[in-house]
């Protein structure tokens, strides 16, 4: 079963749903005049299995949540948070989807790292400084979203862009078929391609930019002739 928590004053309480006993695990603070949650007690907290977020809260702490046996987190309500820390969801194995709200501005590094069975990512429309870091080890994503309104990204045949498709940031790894990179591209971001099971990639532009550590396994690549691409052939 879920835990439950309720907010009482400045403090977040963890009941136990077995011994009925009730535990401080975080404490609502005040930091730069913003209300933040710092909850180390969720992390490697096997027990958590969902938990809805508070209206009010407007950070969440790094590793907040990371290693936990955590399957859903609820943050429809969060239309103040401006900001989510490093490694704040790293390690979940058990999320299956998560949704970046509307009003986060800021996303630090490693995300979603290793949520081993991470399938959706949906991001919000204020978000930006995503990279292909965030994504390392979710290899059994299938889908990211993007709203219409992010200023920052797009999604083309399921893989993200920045916004003018300039930048090839990530290609979910259990995309399927062939992909065609817009002839746009100028550069491949490091960790773009992560062990993907595409049949082939076609890149347009014989000038575009391979990053480092690029995992394409069996993928046909095709490019021009004398493209960059071509050592990775």
């Amino acid at each position: 079963k879920a835990l439950s928590f309720m907010m009482h004053s400045e403090k977040i309480k963890e009941k136990d749903p077995k011994t009925k006993k009730t535990k401080v695990v975080a404490e609502k603070t005040l930091r730069g005049g913003n209300p933040y949650v710092s909850v180390e007690g969720f992390s490697k907290t096997t027990a958590l299995k969902s938990i809805k977020l508070p209206a009010e809260l407007e950070s969440i702490h790094s590793k907040m949540f990371q290693n936990s046996g955590v399957a859903f987190i609820d943050m429809s309500e969060c239309t103040k948070i401006k900001s989510i820390g490093d490694r704040a969801f790293q390690y979940c194995k058990k999320i299956t989807e998560i949704t970046i709200p509307d009003s986060v501005t800021y996303t630090g590094e490693s995300l979603f790292a290793w949520c081993e069975n991470l399938k959706k990512v949906n991001i919000g429309k204020s978000t930006a400084g995503f990279n292909a870091y965030d994504f390392l080890g979710t290899y059994a994503l299938e889908e990211i979203t993007v709203d219409s309104q992010n200023t920052a990204y797009t999604v083309i045949d399921g893989v993200l862009y920045n916004k003018k498709v300039t930048k090839l940031i990530y290609c979910p790894p259990s995309k399927t078929g062939d992909l065609i990179v817009p002839v746009s591209v100028k550069e491949v971001c490091d960790f773009a391609f992560d062990e993907i099971n595409l049949d082939s990639v076609t890149f347009l532009n014989p000038e575009i930019e391979l990053g480092y550590e690029l995992y394409f396994g069996e993928t046909l690549l095709k490019a021009t002739e004398g493209s960059t691409v071509e050592e990775y052939a």
